[in-house]
């Protein structure tokens, strides 16, 4: 209920916006939508492991699904970014784009590591990162932060450096950052949603067409 509610909700919002609009020219709905789909992944967490009631446990379903339309948007995001200011967009990368991920991440860390080890007497710097890409994060849930992160470095990697097929570039390079991860053990929660950047980057290179079919089959409905 609780994501159909969400969902119903930015349909009413997107109803209200011009339709050939593209995704890149509606920022501020698809900075909502991520910005919803960041809580749902908190909300989804605390139904799971703290609400015991089996109607709460029905509204925990939905993880999964919010953290692949917040890959999904990043990956559009930065290749719609790239596409309007080409290598001047490069600049500053890591500060500007990536220190909004970890400056969260490194400020929770400060203040979560100091009171675990007053209450459970563990934890550490030291700890933090060797168990930083384990399936069992000191911080709980952090990896979600992490792999975005990954992504980004990435994306900035493969723009900056390969000269020709970026995209196919890029996407080889998750695929193979995906295939590192399976073999490393890792679960499944770090490689279920990535593919859903990799349909990001691509879905900004054929939006037009994409919209032009959808269009025209909404026409064809109509019609009837």
């Amino acid at each position: 209920m609780f994501l159909s509610f969400i969902l119903l909700l930015l349909c009413i919002i997107a109803q209200h916006q011009r339709s050939n609009r593209r995704l890149c020219e509606k920022r501020n709905l698809t900075d909502l939508v991520k910005l919803i789909a960041a809580i749902a992944v908190v909300v989804c967490h605390l139904f799971t492991f703290y609400m015991h009631n089996p109607a709460w446990a029905a509204e925990s379903q939905f993880g999964s699904l919010s953290v692949s339309i917040f890959f999904f948007l990043s990956g559009y995001g930065l290749m719609c970014s790239y596409s309007l200011k080409g290598k001047k967009y490069l600049e500053g990368f890591c500060i500007h784009r990536i220190s909004k991920i970890i400056i969260p991440l490194l400020t929770a860390y400060i203040i979560y590591i100091p009171i675990l080890r007053l209450i459970n007497h563990t934890g550490g710097i030291i700890e933090a990162i060797q168990r930083l890409f384990s399936s069992n994060p000191l911080l709980p849930y952090s990896w979600y932060v992490t792999e975005i992160t990954l992504l980004y470095l990435l994306f900035y990697i493969v723009m900056r450096f390969v000269p020709r097929y970026k995209l196919p570039a890029l996407s080889l390079a998750i695929v193979f950052m995906l295939a590192g991860m399976l073999l490393a053990g890792l679960p499944h929660w770090w490689i279920n949603a990535s593919p859903c950047f990799i349909i990001g980057l691509w879905y900004y290179k054929y939006e037009h067409p994409i919209m032009n079919q959808m269009n025209k089959v909404k026409n064809g409905i109509s019609s009837l």
